[in-house]
């Protein structure tokens, strides 16, 4: 596993770092997230209300 730094919202983001396992994935590359296997994180209501209990955005 490679230790590849990411700080984007993206699903295979964890503790800063990526967290994929195999170049497989389909991302959504753009101007602003340049990395060809980025997939943004989808917001539910019952995280957003986890994180507002929490204190945490």
């Amino acid at each position: 596993m490679s230790l590849i730094a990411c700080t984007s919202n993206c699903v295979y983001q964890q503790d800063g770092y990526c967290s994929l396992e195999r170049a497989a994935s389909r991302g959504l590359p753009s101007e602003q997230e340049s990395c060809v296997h980025f997939v943004p994180r989808r917001i539910s209501a019952a995280n957003h209300a986890i994180s507002a209990d929490s204190g945490e955005n």
